[in-house]
């Protein structure tokens, strides 16, 4: 006991010292192995009033031996007080995660929701530093969940008529947390606060592994508010739900942008994982599926758990129903977004890239279960509103996480028949659908990941296929052929031009498409005049478009069946096919083949591959040109 009574914690104890000598020997005494001896004295009510304030910041580098007196402080100390430092070192924690995110991992800084203003949550002017050692982010990731944990705790304890004014000022502190999100455990914290201070009576469903669980807020022996007024206003409740409503559409946007792909996709692969299902021949044998993946890797049923965990939250816990993140995402709104009846003194207004991410995540697991739509969403205007609006041709670089939410909703959509085009089937025209397809087919042809563009283009091909008009149909094919200005998006008009021709063969050659006169249309688009001065580069951008034009010719030179019903011969004559197209296609070949003979270098990377793909190609076309004109 004599040696406890030399101790200076104990020695310089009140009423010995005042209370702020008291916080300055703590300041320089206090080390882990003092922890234990803390935590007896913080037993003391009014000692913790007094300095819990303070002792915040002094026992957070001591994690994670010193939660349980940070927890006496979140217990015991004065609520008013004790929240408005944890939220401030909140706020300060989660500006200095950025510096321990991997290089190009930083959180979208760009105006979000229609807003001037910067994102609130990153808008902190500071500097990302140097990476620091594993200890340093594993301390921190301590910190932030911490914080996080008294405020659950300290919330609850706060009796005032308007409770949500210091609701909005934690909510705010939680922002530049979430840009952590990259982080599951993170994200889960995040979560259990909303779900804690949402007040909700709603069972927890079980996790199907421990990695999924969400912690639990531990606040046995928490004191009432010493300075209790008023109970809440009726009011406060609905403010309450608005605000933790907000929070968890940025939990959302930025967990879900946060997490890492497994192929150059998106981090939970929802349109690739459709794709897979929807055509299940396209899987390589003896090669793991993304649906696979997804089902047996526990990291990565770990993101679906937690999607379906925020997803969960939202709807259930805070009652967000599909409706209304529907109408918060109106395309054409002018004014902020808000939810009904949002708090117009809340720091901030729900994220509508959060909402369009609840929204696609639900529509993924209703396509994955084939269950019945959750709600309705028309491919126009409903889908081409939100194609205008969030893959705005202003961004530099558009989150491969946002390209694979539109295209799981326009499935979805498509899916459930909720076309809702303005024209029939006797229609030549249409132009919403031109211009919607064309938003389309502009993912297909320059969004930077492979994936994502072969998605979007099987997206296309399945929207056009849906238009009831063959006219319309027709139209949109012509004037890809002639006007686009991307090959690849060229090459894949001519795979549908086949498609169609090819089905009204099945059809008894019945529509437009079973028509001469359609190839004769398409012949100019189809097989164009190849410009002799041809560039390298030139030659190695077209290069899908001229291939698949020739195995299209080969195609119509071998079936016996479109060369009688088309009139191909006749079409090929008069259009002079061989010598603007075939003929010129060979002679360039030729002249780049003795070009590299002659010069020191190959040329661009891959010329010399493109080279011998179009000449076998060129070979094969002639072949069959040869076999149209033999008697």
């Amino acid at each position: 006991m004599a040696d406890g009574d030399e101790n200076p914690l104990i020695q310089a104890l009140p009423p010995a010292t005042d209370y702020l000598t008291y916080l300055t020997v703590l300041e320089y005494n206090l080390t882990k192995d003092q922890l234990p001896l803390l935590h007896d004295l913080l037993q003391d009510d009014e000692l913790v009033t007094n300095i819990g304030w303070d002792l915040v910041q002094l026992l957070l580098p001591l994690l994670p031996e010193s939660e349980q007196c940070l927890q006496d402080v979140a217990c015991r100390g004065n609520p008013r007080e004790v929240i408005l430092k944890v939220t401030e070192l909140l706020k300060e924690a989660g500006y200095k995660a950025v510096s321990f995110l991997p290089d190009g991992d930083e959180p979208d800084s760009e105006p979000d929701d229609g807003s001037d203003e910067p994102d609130p949550e990153f808008d902190d002017g500071t500097e990302k530093e140097a990476s620091t050692s594993e200890e340093d982010l594993k301390l921190l990731i301590a910190q932030l969940q911490t914080l996080v944990h008294m405020l659950c705790v300290l919330h609850p304890r706060i009796k005032t008529k308007f409770p949500s004014r210091f609701l909005a000022t934690s909510v705010d502190s939680m922002l530049p947390v979430l840009s952590f999100a990259l982080y599951p455990e993170i994200t889960r914290s995040a979560l259990m606060f909303i779900r804690e201070i949402s007040g909700s009576k709603r069972p927890v469903l079980p996790p199907r592994g421990t990695e999924e669980t969400l912690p639990t807020v531990k606040s046995t022996g928490a004191k009432t508010d010493p300075e209790a007024d008023e109970e809440p206003d009726p009011s406060e409740k609905e403010t309450t739900r608005q605000l933790l409503s907000t929070l968890i559409t940025y939990v959302a946007r930025l967990y879900i942008e946060a997490v890492q792909p497994p192929t150059d996709g998106s981090g939970l692969s929802w349109v690739e994982r459709y794709s897979e299902k929807r055509v299940p021949s396209r899987l390589v044998p003896h090669r793991q599926s993304l649906c696979d993946l997804y089902d047996t890797d526990d990291a990565y049923r770990g993101r679906d758990a937690l999607v379906s965990q925020i997803l969960n939250i939202a709807t259930g816990d805070l009652h967000l129903t599909y409706q209304s993140l529907l109408a918060l995402i109106q395309p054409f709104s002018d004014s902020a977004p808000s939810f009904a009846d949002f708090p117009p003194s809340a720091p901030i207004v729900p994220s509508q890239k959060g909402a369009l991410y609840l929204l696609a995540a639900k529509a993924a697991i209703s396509l994955r279960n084939s269950s019945s739509p959750p709600f309705s969403l028309s491919l126009i205007p409903d889908h081409a509103g939100l194609l205008a609006k969030f893959l705005s041709e202003d961004e530099d670089q558009i989150p491969n996480a946002r390209v694979d939410a539109i295209l799981v909703l326009g499935w979805h959509a498509l899916s459930n028949n909720a076309t809702c085009f303005n024209t029939g089937a006797d229609a030549e025209v249409d132009e919403e659908f031109n211009t919607y397809l064309h938003s389309v087919t502009s993912i297909a042809a320059t969004h930077f990941s492979q994936s994502l563009r072969s998605q979007a283009n099987e997206f296309a091909d399945a929207v056009l296929a849906s238009h009831p008009s063959e006219k319309v149909r027709l139209a949109f094919l012509k004037d890809t052929l002639k006007h686009c200005p991307y090959e690849s998006l060229k090459a894949s008009a001519v795979a549908w031009v086949k498609s169609e021709m090819l089905k009204a063969l099945e059809n008894d050659a019945k529509g437009v498409f079973g028509n001469p006169e359609t190839l004769k249309v398409l012949a100019p688009g189809l097989f164009p005049v190849v410009v002799e001065d041809l560039e390298p580069d030139e030659l190695l951008d077209s290069l899908p478009f001229f291939s698949a034009a020739l195995n299209f010719l080969y195609l119509l030179c071998e079936s016996n069946d479109l060369r009688e019903q088309l009139h191909v011969a006749k079409i090929i004559e008069e259009e002079d096919v061989h010598g603007r197209f075939v003929g010129r296609m060979g002679d360039v070949i030729g002249d780049f083949k003795d070009e590299l003979s002659k010069a020191e270098d190959a040329g661009p990377q891959g010329l010399f591959s493109a080279l011998m793909l179009l000449e076998a190609s060129v070979s094969q076309a002639e072949q069959g040109l040869q076999k149209l004109y033999s008697p």
